[in-house]
């Protein structure tokens, strides 16, 4: 762990007198800690912002709530990856589960908005959002029921407190993202390849400039 690379660029952070970052990784900061999950930059007295015209555009993104299917496949890998620390009875119970999520992880990449591009999501008339609302809704059960069997063995691993605290928050999106009924926000997909991310960017980041910013 000290010679971990990014452990090491937060030492020197953290005994700078000036840390130069980008708008990127500060929003990142921000949000990381608005969560209250850590923090990415150290504490810091003052901030300077260059180009800061760009500053909303950044804030925006870090802001929302975002549903992605890489990364959804990311999380699929991990938990198979834990599987055999597993008792032999949970590893069982969960194989089929994760396999079947992995499937459910592959038909949001491929099922929906096919084309490359972006989308307003939830307009009216799209053939789109009836089935995507429905399987975002399935997924959503379905990923808490996962999450409720690595409760108990979550308890004595941290690697898989970890993974039920990705899900428990990957299931958070799909809900939000699903009922959309947040009119603070607005709702999008966007095709990149075979990947397709479903997010909801705040209209307005003035609030959360305020509280991580000023407050």
């Amino acid at each position: 762990f000290g010679d971990w690379f990014l452990g090491k660029a937060r030492r020197q952070a953290a005994a700078a007198d000036r840390v130069l970052d980008n708008h990127h990784l500060f929003m990142a900061g921000l949000a990381v800690r608005a969560s209250g999950f850590g923090e990415v930059l150290p504490e810091w007295d003052a901030a300077v912002f260059d180009e800061a015209h760009l500053v909303e555009e950044a804030a925006t993104s870090y802001f929302g709530q975002n549903l992605s299917s890489w990364a959804l496949s990311i999380l699929k890998r991990d938990l198979e990856r834990a599987l055999p620390a597993l008792s032999l009875t949970t590893g069982a119970v969960l194989s089929p589960q994760v396999d079947i999520f992995g499937r459910q992880v592959e038909a949001l990449a491929t099922r929906f908005y096919k084309w490359p591009g972006e989308y307003e999501l939830w307009r009216e008339g799209d053939p789109e959002s009836g089935p995507l609302r429905d399987f975002l809704l399935n997924l959503y059960h379905d990923t808490l029921a996962l999450a409720e069997h690595l409760k108990a063995p979550a308890k004595d691993n941290d690697e898989l407190a970890s993974l039920l605290s990705r899900m428990f928050e990957a299931a958070g999106n799909m809900l939000f993202l699903a009922e959309a009924n947040n009119r603070e926000y607005v709702y999008q997909a966007e095709r990149q390849g075979r990947r397709l991310t479903l997010s909801a960017f705040p209209i307005k980041v003035s609030r959360h400039l305020a509280e991580g910013l000023i407050n």
